[in-house]
């Protein structure tokens, strides 16, 4: 028989915690991506550590893409993602790290568009900066 403490419900004397309210919302969607990462860190057996900078690497990551996509000012880009409030940022997992990195790559995105010499509208980056948010 479940019993209630506090805002956590165990279900079991294993204490499997179950939560009230809602599985997806606005602010869980953007810990998905720590998730995957630190789910992908433990099937490859990494130690506690190493799996709790997994949130990091995905910080790395997101930061290396905008700096490769941006066409100027990939030193400014670099700048910025080496404050360290935003390292700060990127070992704990908040939604304000890949909202960063996201925000990022789209302005990199549209600088590339910006400042392209084709003078047209690539439709696949259109998409994907759209599928960036």
């Amino acid at each position: 028989m479940p019993y209630l403490c506090g805002f956590w419900r165990f279900a079991n004397a294993y204490k499997t915690v179950l939560m009230k309210g809602e599985f997806i919302n606005i602010y869980n969607m953007g810990l998905g991506s720590h998730a995957c990462v630190i789910k992908i860190a433990r099937c490859m057996g990494m130690p506690f550590h190493i799996m709790y900078l997994a949130g990091l690497l995905l910080y790395i990551i997101t930061m290396f893409w905008a700096i490769k996509i941006i066409p100027t000012g990939k030193k400014m880009l670099l700048f910025i993602a080496l404050i360290p409030t935003y390292i700060f940022w990127a070992t704990t997992y908040t939604y304000d790290t890949m909202l960063f990195g996201f925000i990022s790559i789209f302005i990199a995105l549209l600088m590339r568009e910006w400042i392209g010499k084709d003078g047209c509208i690539n439709a696949r980056n259109v998409v994907t900066g759209m599928l960036d948010f």
